[in-house]
């Protein structure tokens, strides 16, 4: 029992004493395990997780396969997917199209070393991000990257960008170390993309055929 009343009108992720997300129940108080092995109470405002289906890519590629349910994912499931190049060029990989209105957005995604050294997130009017998804670093030094190691050799990339209103295009692709050519044959191991409004990530949202709210968690001051 929690020394203080709390309140949340709805699921949410947290990281559990396994290093494991997981998805606790509305009301049900987060605490959380990432970088605090006595845990920590996670409070987060309201999001919106606009990137759907976020564990499915089989609809979102070009010159690219995807394959599901190769890797165990960051929630301790077979659930993970690997891309992989099926043609040499640029930007072989996963890509999806959004449309969005004048606003900071972060874009977050999982990855993990398959047999391509490099991955990089691309948005078109903008410059490659690039990572070295085998040893933890980055190729160039973006501003807007960022990395966060969940374990077991997976990284969440988070890549924050100030939207154009209307069509805006986002590649996640194995490249090459200069960024851009990809290879027959080049893959990667993603899960669990995101895309929400604000200058940073918040906890992962699951989401299937719509998108998925995760409404603020409330601690009153009595």
């Amino acid at each position: 029992p929690l020394p203080f009343s709390f309140d949340r009108a709805s699921s949410a992720t947290r990281v559990n004493k396994d290093g494991l997300i997981e998805t606790v129940g509305s009301g049900e108080p987060r605490i959380d395990y990432k970088d605090d092995s006595k845990g920590a109470l996670l409070l987060e405002p309201s999001r919106i997780n606009i990137s759907y289906p976020s564990e499915d890519f089989s609809n979102q590629l070009q010159g690219a396969s995807s394959t599901f349910g190769t890797v165990i994912s960051p929630n301790g499931t077979l659930n993970g997917s690997t891309i992989k190049s099926t043609a040499d060029g640029a930007y072989k990989g996963w890509n999806k199209i959004y449309s969005l209105t004048d606003n900071t957005y972060t874009f977050s995604m999982f990855v993990k070393y398959y047999n391509s050294q490099w991955i990089s997130i691309y948005k078109i009017g903008e410059a490659i991000s690039r990572f070295d998804v085998k040893n933890g670093v980055f190729g160039n030094n973006p501003s807007n990257l960022k990395s966060v190691d969940y374990g077991n050799g997976w990284y969440r990339l988070e890549f924050t960008f100030t939207a154009s209103v209307g069509t805006n295009w986002l590649y996640v692709y194995p490249s090459s170390e200069s960024g851009e050519v990809s290879s027959l044959g080049d893959g990667v191991h993603i899960w669990g993309g995101q895309l929400e409004v604000g200058s940073y990530a918040t906890s992962y949202i699951p989401t299937s055929g719509s998108v998925v709210t995760r409404v603020t968690d409330v601690l009153p001051i009595t």
